[in-house]
C-alpha cells in the first residue's frame, strides 16, 4: 500500500511539471517585450503545448510582438511568415518551440527537475519504510 502512494505522489508531481514555463507578454502594453528582449518583470506560464513569439508589423503604425503560448499541438515547431494585404498588418511572423521560456531564452541544458524528483522519492520511502 504505502508503495503505492509513493508512485501516486511521484506521477501527480511528474504529470504536473509536463507543461513549460513560456513569457506571456505583449510590446504595447511591455516595452521589455519588444526586441531586443528584456524578461525581467515579464510575466511566466505554464503552457502545455509549447511557447510562440509573433511577430506584426503594420502598414501606418508601430509594430507589435507578442509571446505566450501554443493554443493547440503542433507538429513541427518552427516559424512561418504570412503577408495581409487586405488588413492593417502587412507581415506577421510567428514561431513556436519546446522548452522553458523557449520564446527568449535557449534552452536549458539541463533541469533540475528529474534530480528534485529523485530526491523527493528517497526521502519519502525512507519516511514510509
Amino acid at each position: 500500500m504505502q508503495l503505492y502512494l509513493v508512485l501516486i505522489l511521484l506521477l501527480s508531481a511528474t504529470c504536473g511539471s509536463l507543461a513549460e514555463l513560456c513569457y506571456q507578454c505583449d510590446s504595447t502594453l511591455h516595452g521589455n517585450c519588444a526586441d531586443p528582449f528584456d524578461g525581467s518583470g515579464i510575466h511566466q506560464t505554464a503552457c502545455p503545448y509549447g511557447c510562440q513569439k509573433v511577430k506584426e508589423e503594420y502598414k501606418e503604425a508601430t509594430g507589435r510582438i507578442t509571446r505566450g503560448c501554443v493554443v493547440a499541438t503542433v507538429a513541427d515547431h518552427g516559424c512561418s511568415e504570412t503577408k495581409k494585404p487586405d488588413s492593417g498588418v502587412s507581415d506577421a511572423y510567428w514561431c513556436t518551440c519546446e522548452g522553458e521560456l523557449c520564446n527568449h531564452a535557449p534552452r536549458p541544458s539541463s533541469s533540475q527537475i528529474p534530480l528534485f524528483m529523485g530526491l523527493a522519492a528517497i526521502l519519502l520511502m525512507r519516511i514510509l519504510f
